[in-house]
């Protein structure tokens, strides 16, 4: 018997499911004990997730009965492949749940029976699938090859962004009927109905008609529930609907001067300036965004609380997968004082404070209506209050837990914190169950670029020098440290370059040995060599040579620039 079976027929409440949980436990926590340490995480686990599903399935299901419908009301037997296949690609709506709601649509408004064992037996020996419509299992898989194959025809240049620029904006400007994007229904859930005020692929169109197939265009709405990218919050994706169609597949939302533009790929259908939309966008992924935005601001609040009042955010990014926090600090973070960050931003999760959603000011714990009231009372010091105008969730619970997967320092007196919340913390959990302590990861760097240097030196006895590209997760730290050991052995130069995947910026490093440098091997003037072709500066003292360049493309030419200085100095 399944899920929409017991909604619709037993009446079952969403939201019910968690409460098997006890009983699980009951019966299975002696041979799973983890279940039962963590028997109210499990309960929260399941009712967000049964919440979830629940929504997929109301979405689903509304736009099933609409296709049903339409079917019936032209004594059709059949629903189209093409149908089903939409259903799950577009809605999440399982092809399997689709299958028997179409054998049984012949009560798709059926007066709801008094429930008792007999009835309920009698709705299944009545069952008739004859009086209900056929799908065709061919016709499902033709419909998925169609999606795919559509999909590789999105062209290579068609990666690129749609984005308007000064020129494009001084047109919309002198386009009266078309204003620019409302955006007040951003901060509600649901979709909204909307006009397509414009239509844009290089240049203003009237259809999409007009666009080359499998190329991304944008679109012009008077009004949107889309949050575009701002204040390091991502932007949201989703789609744009005209009932079954017409559908849009928004892959990007950015605001270019108060016009909007929803940019992404025509999946069916044709659309024309002026036709009436449904916008909706990705709910369950704007619930990660959120949950990760509510969290920097709780991680802010508790830093401060750890750290001291001179932390203050100098970035931040909010993605569904993490959330990153850049704050000012003089040293590194120690692992005690993460751990007490963890303790005091999930203690701070647990106890369900309201975060009212949307405020310019975002005070979690304390409304703003109180916060004016008295200005000079000092209870204020006890919550998170900082301006904001992104998406959060409606109370801290909802994050269910928050863990820092990382620590480290982007420049000087700069830290940054990665962490994760909600639904993202449970495989991290599964994955990671012990967060490595920053001297493990700091030694791990180290080790694996002195491996880099010992293996080239003992595959190639004959060499001298060794120039190494290192992953960029590695930090300053690890580099300054393998110079530090190669510097134990004198008869070799070493030089180091890597891609920083926080500043995208072209860090590289060497140390001359006494050898190469008696025969004119100077390290200053070897990074320069480098730097003259990354850009940047560059400097140094002595055996040590350090740079930086802003021009990542040329970093293959700058090791080749490098090699060449040796070779001019037949070293």
């Amino acid at each position: 018997m399944h899920v929409n079976f017991n909604r619709k027929y037993l009446n079952a409440e969403i939201g019910s499911f968690f409460k098997i949980v006890p009983t699980v436990v009951q019966q299975m926590g002696d041979v799973f004990p983890e279940i039962r340490k963590k028997e109210q995480y499990v309960e929260e686990i399941l009712d967000e997730e049964e919440r979830a599903f629940a929504l997929s399935l109301d979405r689903g299901e509304a736009k099933f009965n609409k296709y049903a419908r339409r079917r019936q009301s032209k004594g059709l037997k059949n629903l189209p492949g093409a149908y089903v296949w939409r259903l799950y690609h577009t809605y999440g709506f399982p092809a399997d749940l689709t299958k028997l709601m179409a054998e049984e649509c012949w009560k798709l408004q059926p007066p709801r029976p008094v429930l008792t064992p007999y009835t309920i037996n009698l709705l299944f020996t009545n069952f008739n699938k004859e009086q209900g419509l056929n799908i065709n299992d061919e016709e499902v898989s033709l419909a998925q090859e169609e999606a795919r194959e559509a999909r590789k025809g999105e062209k290579k240049g068609a990666s690129d962004l749609v984005t308007l620029d000064v020129h494009d904006i001084a047109v919309l400007e002198r386009m009266d009927d078309v204003p620019k994007t409302k955006e007040t229904a951003k901060y509600k859930r649901g979709a909204i109905k909307s006009t397509i005020r414009a239509l844009y692929h290089g240049k203003f169109l009237k259809s999409t008609s007009e666009v080359p197939e499998g190329e991304q265009f944008g679109v012009l709405l008077d009004k949107t529930n889309f949050y575009a990218e701002s204040g390091g919050q991502e932007f949201d994706t989703g789609r744009l609907t005209v009932d079954s169609v017409v559908e849009v597949d928004v892959r990007n939302f950015q605001s270019y001067g108060g016009y909007v533009l929803h940019t992404g790929y025509i999946q069916y259908g044709s659309l024309s300036v002026g036709d009436e939309i449904a916008a909706e966008y990705d709910e369950l992924r704007r619930q990660q965004i959120q949950m990760n935005h509510t969290g920097n601001h709780v991680l802010n609040f508790t830093l401060r609380q750890v750290l001291g009042g001179e932390v203050y955010q100098k970035g931040s990014l909010v993605a569904p997968e993490k959330l990153r926090f850049d704050f000012s600090h003089k040293a590194s973070v120690t692992d005690e004082e993460l751990k007490n960050i963890e303790d005091i931003s999930n203690k701070f999760i647990k106890d369900n404070m309201e975060d009212p959603d949307p405020v310019r000011v975002v005070s979690i714990g304390m409304s703003v209506d109180k916060l004016v009231s008295d200005v000079a009372a000092t209870d204020w010091l006890k919550y998170s209050i900082e301006f904001c105008g992104g998406t959060h969730v409606d109370r801290t619970g909802e994050i269910k837990e928050l863990i820092v997967l990382e620590e480290s320092g982007i420049a000087k007196g700069i830290r940054r914190i990665v962490a994760v919340t909600g639904q993202n913390t449970i495989e991290v959990r599964i994955t990671s169950p012990r967060r490595p302590k920053q001297k493990e990861i700091q030694k791990a760097q180290v080790g694996d670029a002195i491996r880099l240097v010992e293996t080239h030196l003992d595959q190639n006895k004959a060499s001298t020098s060794f120039l190494a590209k290192l992953p960029a997760s590695s930090s300053a730290k690890a580099i300054s440290e393998a110079i530090k050991r190669v510097t134990k052995n004198k008869g070799n130069s070493v030089y180091f370059i890597r891609v920083d995947d926080v500043t995208d910026k072209v860090i590289h490093e060497c140390f001359v040995a006494p050898e190469q440098a008696s025969r004119g091997l100077v390290a200053i003037k070897w990074v320069a060599q480098v730097a003259g072709v990354v850009g940047g500066k560059a400097g140094g003292k002595g055996a040590t040579g350090v740079g930086s360049g802003m021009d990542v493309s040329k970093m293959v030419e700058g090791v080749e620039v490098a090699v060449k200085y040796l070779e001019k100095l037949n070293i």
